[in-house]
């Protein structure tokens, strides 16, 4: 290349002139579009993206950082959540994704246009959007006016902007209205491609690229628009074509591009252009004029191409699933059989750096790193729960199994194992340990302990497989059914079983003093602490040994009585115990509290806790592992406020199973690498103890609809107060967040203040809505908040503010204006009231006859809908609209209320709502819920008039009824 003495390379300055020319082209439509009132692009981003393109031209200046976090992109380091029409959605064939700037990924399908929000689906249809004629979405793009479109196959082209939709088919102008293609550029014009052509959309006016204009093939594939603002088009048969105003250079075989079948475009950083065709992916080369076909991709048809973090491309394929470019490599991203082979037809890498890729039959995927690795199936693991891991001297570990005996575990993978027919007591093996003499222990069920010394090197055989011992009830153990095991300090090895506690001593089995105590009870749990303090967890709580015999940690008159299957004694001397379905207890000064999934828990079943510098606690529950800060958890159990912040990990993080193995002791690991195993369902998860917690995603609010009666009201977000009319019934307010990182573990927190006297919780599962109703004149604010996993609150969002008004003769005006005739009238209503108040004693049923037998058929009906079909839980059940079930005048169905059973209308429906609610207040199968939710589930609108009415018919408030009458 020649350069003038000064330095300077023409190419450069020829693209910065290029640059300027397309962006002063913006600049002016934008002006003249808001001369005209068309909606350009805004002078401000045109003035804007002219100051920026000499920053972009300049090889020297700083750019920005990549937004996306930069994964591995390794098969091995990453873990796939999968969607498909089990989980929600309309079909499993995933033809386009979108991101929005809300934060919503939309997805198009055979079956409907798609919203989703990491948890539930949306699905518009011909059906619910009558706009809307075609179900089968083949493209989406959204415009820098954040207005979404939709191309269909055979309804035409639909934008959707603030929830109105509107179409444009044959007669806005489109010669054919089945869509392959939607873009838009810098000027604020969408590209629509058809198999008849390239349409654009300048406003109101559609100009028609065809072959009468130049294009060497109509039917369009892909579209997309480079960084100098230039739109590239793919073709069935014509390879490509590349716009500069309204010209269009075509791209084909002598360019480079042997094969003419493009699928797909991607326009990345840098000026790279990317086409994937039936026989592989080209690029175009530096100087922009030819291209040139990338190593490895010629063997397979590159049906989707998306940027992906980090200046990688994302490949989607016809027959080998998705691929990752990245540094001239050519990477897999799917190993699993059931993906690996799988058409893509759609990618997108979100805000946040995560993967999405839509399949033809395999619904919708989602990549992201993994957080725990594991020991599966995979890595020669046998099918089913495993137990309790040990780790030898040589750094291998040891695990039990449920049918298969004790495995051995060699880098990640299994190495071997023993069973009842090598030399094992038995195959169902639920405790391990490896002592300080190196011997292994093998607790079983029902068959006792197996106790190996020496060489463990598999199989066993000669010297190794003498050194096997076997111990159960003949040798003195008080059960053959061996639930714990622990190696005190002193080289003690003490074993729990269903029937009570042993110890090895000095070669001898013993039992503590007053081992009798457990009653013949299961001890569960064995810890002993920094102290050498050794306790004992049991169904009858927790004990502690003192001298020879064992106390209650808590004294006998502590209440102590919880089932106990796991413990520690933490840095700060808290107890911990973990209980069975009834969440953490801490002993503490005497004093015991609790925890449970309704303080924010995870789990309620605590399978195993450690502790890790710096006082950071490790639980294992059958929701997964979770940890969180000592020193926050003890504040929560001793009654402070706010949302626990655990942190939990799961199957979407690379656990073989969510649910850990409990009931087994020890149920974790630390190894001496600092490595954590936990043992699940499904194979051994490993944690890594010494790398930090990373801080959990901050969720986005978004309130998504709120309905006044059933109604929608319109959301105006420069406007933040909606005024209500004074007979607004029911109003719903309808949200969500954005969390793609851990989208099921999000909460909320929300208040209507003005009616609300404390935040109330949403937790994860739950549906995300709020409801009130009857709400009385004046104004409220409604707060809502969201946490994400680990704690990470959002943003504070400006309240939304609703002014209900008051009734027309509550106002001022109406108010003066009455006040004459009331004192008008005043003297005449009262002499007439004493006689008016007789006639009605006298005739209250006059007009209101029925017969007895009448009566006894329609009291005989109202019985079996009270007590058959629980009518009472409906919360809009009125008088009229009961006795129109029954058929009667409502004045007859008051009468007998009335006559039968002496109370009014409203008395009598409140009564089998009260007694719903203590059911359900005091039941197991409610137990997750919270007393919000129940006051809505069984019919009252109005959380003050379930409280007063609840105290009325009981005597005291919800929350003390649940008190008094739950199980301990």
């Amino acid at each position: 290349m020649i350069r003038p003495s000064g330095g300077w390379d023409f190419t450069l300055i020829d693209e910065i002139v290029r640059k300027c020319t397309n962006i002063f082209s913006v600049f002016n439509k934008a002006a003249s579009g808001v001369r005209s009132g068309k909606p350009r692009l805004p002078l401000f981003l045109s003035a804007a993206l002219l100051s920026l393109s000499f920053i972009a031209a300049d090889p020297h200046a700083v750019v920005a950082a990549d937004p996306h976090p930069e994964p591995r992109l390794d098969p091995d380091s990453m873990t796939v959540r999968s969607w498909g029409t089990d989980s929600g959605l309309p079909h499993n064939e995933i033809r386009a994704i979108l991101q929005d700037a809300d934060g919503y990924i939309w997805l198009g399908t055979p079956a409907g246009l798609v919203r989703f929000d990491g948890v539930n689906f949306a699905v518009f249809d011909r059906w619910n959007s009558p706009v809307l004629s075609e179900n089968k979405i083949t493209s989406l793009y959204e415009d820098i006016y954040q207005k979404l479109w939709v191309g269909t196959d055979g309804g035409g082209l639909y934008s959707i902007n603030k929830g109105k939709w509107k179409k444009y088919g044959s007669a806005e102008g489109l010669a054919s209205e089945h869509i392959t293609a939607v873009t838009g550029d810098w000027q604020g014009n969408i590209w629509c491609g058809t198999e008849l052509g390239l349409y654009r959309f300048d406003g109101d006016e559609v100009t028609v690229y065809g072959l009468d204009e130049g294009l060497p093939d109509a039917i369009i594939t892909a579209a997309a628009v480079d960084e100098l603002g230039r739109l590239w088009v793919g073709m069935m048969r014509g390879g490509l074509a590349r716009f500069e105003g309204d010209l269009a250079e075509k791209f084909g075989y002598y360019e480079g591009l042997i094969e003419e079948r493009v699928l797909s475009i991607v326009a990345c950083g840098g000026g790279r252009i990317l086409a994937g065709t039936m026989k592989g992916i080209f690029e175009l080369k530096a100087g922009g004029n030819s291209f040139v076909l990338l190593p490895e991709t010629e063997h397979f048809p590159t049906t989707v191409l998306s940027s992906g973090a980090g200046g990688s491309v994302l490949a989607g394929t016809m027959v080998e699933g998705l691929k990752v470019i990245r540094g001239g490599s050519l990477k897999d991203l799917f190993r699993e059989d059931r993906l690996a082979s799988s058409h893509m037809l759609s990618i997108l890498c979100d805000r946040d750096g995560f993967i999405w890729a839509g399949t033809k039959s395999k619904g919708l995927q989602q990549l992201r790193e993994k957080k725990a690795g594991s020991t599966a199936v995979a890595e020669g693991f046998p099918a089913g729960a495993v137990y309790s891991p040990a780790e030898d001297r040589d750094g291998a570990l040891w695990v039990g199994s449920e049918n298969s005996g004790l495995w051995k575990v060699a880098g990640r993978r299994a190495a071997g194992h023993l069973d009842k027919e090598s030399g094992l007591s038995g195959n169902i093996v639920r405790a391990v340990i490896i002592d300080d003499r190196d011997r292994l222990w093998a607790g079983t069920k029902d068959a006792g302990l197996t106790v190996i010394t020496g060489d463990r090197t598999l199989p066993l055989s000669g010297e190794a497989a003498r050194s096997i011992l076997h111990m159960g009830s003949a040798e003195g153990l008080l059960s053959d059914n061996i639930t714990a095991l622990l190696q005190d300090r002193t080289g003690t090895v003490w074993v729990g079983t269903d029937r009570g506690l042993n110890f090895f001593s000095s070669g001898a089995v013993g039992r503590p003093g007053n081992s009798v105590i457990f009653g013949n009870q299961a001890v569960q749990a064995l810890h002993e602490s920094s102290e050498g303090v050794l306790y004992a967890g049991t169904k009858d709580g927790l004990w502690i040994l003192s001298g020879a015999v064992f106390e209650k940690a808590a004294g006998d008159s502590g209440g102590s009585k919880f089932d106990v299957i796991s413990i520690l004694e933490d840095s700060s001397g808290r107890v911990w115990a973990g209980t069975k379905g009834d969440g953490l207890r801490s002993v503490s000064g005497g004093r015991i509290s609790s925890c449970t999934s309704r303080d924010g828990l995870p789990g309620d079943f605590i399978y195993s806790i450690i502790e890790t510098p710096p006082g950071r606690l490790w639980i294992s529950c059958e929701a997964g592992v979770f940890t969180i800060q000592a020193d926050s958890l003890s504040s929560g159990i001793d009654g402070g406020s706010g949302i626990l912040s655990a942190f939990l990990f799961d199957d979407s993080d690379g656990m073989p199973s969510k649910r850990c193995s409990g009931l087994c002791s020890p149920a974790v690991l630390v190894t001496g690498g600092g490595g954590i195993c936990y043992p699940t369902a499904a194979g051994l998860a490993l944690f890594d103890a010494k790398a930090g917690i990373m801080p959990g995603k901050r969720p986005r609010v978004v309130i998504e609809e709120i309905l006044i009666d059933g109604k929608p009201l319109q959301i105006d977000p420069r406007e933040n107060t909606h005024i209500l009319s004074h007979g607004a019934g029911r109003i719903e307010i309808r949200f969500t967040a954005f969390d793609y990182a851990d989208p099921g573990k999000v909460r909320f927190l929300y208040r209507l203040k003005g009616y609300d006297r404390e935040a109330i919780t949403v937790g994860p599962g739950a549906e995300r809505i709020a409801v009130y109703s009857g709400l009385k004149p004046g104004e409220y604010l409604f707060e809502l908040r969201a946490v994400g996993n680990g704690g990470v609150w959002s943003e504070e969002k400006e309240p939304l503010v609703f002014e209900v008004r008051p009734p027309f003769y509550r106002r001022a005006g109406f108010i003066i204006l009455s006040a004459s005739a009331v004192l008008l009238a005043a003297a005449g209503a009262l002499a007439g009231a004493k006689y008016r108040k007789n006639l009605k004693k006298k005739n209250k049923y006059s007009t209101s006859y029925i017969n007895s037998e009448r009566m006894d058929e329609a009291f005989e009906k109202l019985t079996a809908l009270i007590e058959e079909e629980a009518v009472y839980l409906d919360p809009d059940l009125t008088l009229k609209k009961l006795a129109k079930r029954l058929g009667i005048h409502y004045n007859h169905l008051s009468r007998i209320i009335n006559e039968r059973f002496s109370v009014s209308f409203s008395h009598f429906i409140n009564n089998y709502r009260i007694e719903e609610a203590k059911k359900r207040l005091v039941s197991e199968k409610y137990s997750n819920r919270n007393i919000s939710e129940i006051i809505y589930d069984v019919g009252f609108y109005s959380k003050s008039t379930f409280n007063t009415a609840f105290k009325r018919f009981t005597g005291m408030s919800p929350s003390e009824f649940r008190k008094k009458n739950s199980r301990n």
